[in-house]
């Protein structure tokens, strides 16, 4: 029957036979009929169904991908060891240094990390292995393939940091090469400058002034170049009786001090060949020089912060002009690099380098020879205090007197008096060069920012930091332009310090330091009624240091009103200035006058109590 129901189709079919479609009994095992399901058949005569065809093309799918993954990853790891050679390659570039540095942070990362290894493995397992056990051992070969791996991948790490480590190598290396040769030309050109009595109106001689300049540091930032440039803008010099030469009152108007007295001159800062060239402006106060005048030239530097610039004296400056102490003294108004006026705002090394205490003291020893030329009585405020120190230990002779002006942040002033910039310095200017240190600046230029910082800091009445109030009008007038101040980071990053107590030590000048006796407002909040004591207990301490300074010397104090003086009591600071000039230049120069023409309650070591 069944034999039957197979040959029927053979004789509905044209012809007879097996349909041509139809397979052969032979083939049926290996193409079974379409008429029949493949589950009837045995199991090595089925065909593959249709899930597992699917299947097999998912795993065709998945090995393409990982092979696909396998070659990212042997890509990655290629750009890995390239990276790792190309940062090798650096510190084989950098020499001597390169390799010290990296030495140095070889030894300095194995030895802290290995012990904290150790101290994690033994708190992890909570005992000494038993190297003979063999679970022990397992498990130290274990950890100590993960710590290998890790240690392997913080290799760049460690290379970038031996990287930031070079150039304050290379910088020591450098100095101590040259540091042998240098002390006898520092003591010869010393000797010379004491031996010439300075009058002021006697000039510096260029020849003496320059071999200073190079025996003063091995590795100072630049020579002093005549800007004939700015001369051009400043006005023919008039000849004086004594062969001199002085600055007649030329030049532009000064936009935020109106008075003819005051004019603005454009001066010019080469860095060495190859460097940049910054451009800022002088306001100079007075500018002819009597034949007849004893006393020195006032320079006044502002400090370093956020929307400040030399703006930040106006309120002094206003008073000195017209008090008409300018004929007396002129008074030379300046910018630092990097800060207000100054053109480009980017760092040495065309933004690669931050700015240093060194070279802020050659900007200034370049303006003072230039265009001052005699020496001066220099001015600064709060941390530029540390330019001022700089330029003591670069050029003493270009110093007849110091003014420090300070405010409360008074610890990290003379921090930065006693140490220089270290390794995490140079790892957070690396930092601040990235996007997140320029959003940091942004966030730190915002008015609500400055508002915040002026009220925990610098001052002590509140009308002051309102919107419209003279003072966030001057700090938030330059900061809406949203250029990066490379002098404000490289002031953040701990780059506009060094250890001068040496130089204050030897120093032979007279020093005045002007403080204010009331706190901030942030402190007047906080603290209420011990605020006033804290801040009194605060200048005494800064009192008793800057004497260990100055022990040679020794050091005029004065309290004035208000917590920032050069802006609170800019007046008053003006008097003060007029005061130091008559008690120490009044006698023609020679000597100190010993009589001062206040009372303090120690001469030169004594503190004095302005209330207006």
């Amino acid at each position: 029957m069944m034999l039957l129901f197979l040959l029927l189709p053979a004789f509905f079919h044209e012809g007879g036979g097996f349909p041509p479609n139809l397979p052969r009994s032979a083939d049926l095992a290996r193409h079974p009929s379409p008429l029949r399901s493949s589950r009837h058949l045995p199991p090595r005569f089925r065909l593959p169904r249709r899930s597992s065809t699917r299947r097999s093309g998912m795993s065709e799918q998945m090995a393409r991908k990982q092979e696909a993954l396998n070659a990212t990853a042997e890509r990655e790891a290629e750009q890995q060891l390239w990276d790792r050679e190309k940062l090798t390659e650096k510190i084989k570039e950098a020499g001597v240094a390169g390799v010290i540095s990296y030495g140095a942070t070889e030894v300095a990362f194995w030895l802290t990390s290995l012990p904290l290894a150790i101290a994690a493995f033994l708190a992890t397992f909570g005992a000494i292995p038993d190297m003979a056990n063999g679970e022990d051992a397992a498990k130290v070969a274990v950890y100590s393939a993960g710590f290998l791996s890790i240690a392997r991948a913080l290799v760049p790490l460690r290379i970038a940091a031996a990287l930031a480590l070079t150039p304050l190598v290379g910088k020591y290396i450098k100095a101590a090469q040259t540091e042998k040769g240098a002390d006898d030309s520092r003591a010869v050109a010393a000797d010379d400058i004491r031996s010439q009595p300075l009058h002021s109106s006697a000039l510096l001689s260029s020849s003496v002034a320059t071999d200073i300049a190079t025996a003063s540091l091995p590795d100072r930032v630049a020579e002093p170049v005549v800007n004939h440039a700015s001369e051009e803008q400043s006005g023919p010099r008039q000849q004086t009786a004594e062969g001199g030469s002085a600055t007649r009152m030329e030049g532009r108007a000064c936009p935020w001090l109106p008075s003819a007295r005051a004019r603005t001159h454009s001066v010019t800062f080469p860095l060495p060949e190859g460097g940049d060239i910054y451009t800022y402006d002088a306001v100079v106060l007075g500018g002819d020089m009597a034949n007849e005048r004893k006393r020195p030239p006032v320079v006044v530097i502002p400090p370093v912060g956020v929307g400040i610039s030399m703006e930040v004296w106006k309120r002094m400056a206003k008073h000195y002009l017209s008090q008409g102490w300018d004929a007396e003294a002129p008074m030379h108004l300046i910018d630092l690099l990097g800060t207000g006026t100054c053109e480009p705002k980017t760092g040495p090394s065309a933004g690669g380098e931050p700015f240093t205490t060194a070279l802020y003291a050659a900007q200034l020893q370049h303006y003072i020879e230039t265009h001052v030329r005699e020496p001066v009585v220099l001015v600064a405020q709060g941390a530029s205090a540390t330019v001022a120190m700089a330029l003591l230990e670069r050029s003493p002779q270009l110093l007849r007197g110091l003014i420090l002006t300070s405010s409360p942040g008074r610890r990290r002033a003379l921090r930065s008096l006693q140490s220089g910039p270290g390794v995490f310095s140079r790892l957070a200017w690396r930092a601040s060069e990235t996007r997140a240190g320029r959003a940091f600046y942004r966030w730190a230029s915002r008015p609500s920012f400055i508002r915040y910082f002026s009220e925990a800091v610098l001052l002590s009445d509140e009308t002051q930091t309102r919107d419209g109030s003279e003072w966030m009008d001057t700090l938030t007038k330059d900061t809406q332009k949203n250029d990066i101040s490379a002098a404000v980071l490289s002031f953040l990053t701990g780059h506009i310090m060094g250890d001068y107590r040496d130089a204050m030590r030897k120093a032979s000048i007279p020093v005045l330091l002007v403080m204010g006796k009331a706190p901030s407002i942030k402190d007047q909040r906080s603290r209420k009624g011990r605020a006033e004591d804290d801040r009194a207990a605060r200048n005494d301490r800064l009192v008793d240091t800057f004497r260990g300074f100055f022990a040679s010397t020794g050091v005029e104090c004065i309290t004035l009103s208000g917590c920032s003086p050069f802006w609170e009591s800019g007046w008053q600071v003006a008097q003060e200035i007029h005061d130091f000039m008559t008690r120490h230049f009044d006698t023609g120069g020679a000597a100190p006058n010993s009589v001062p023409s206040r009372e303090l309650t120690e001469c030169f070591t004594g503190t004095h109590s302005s209330e207006g």
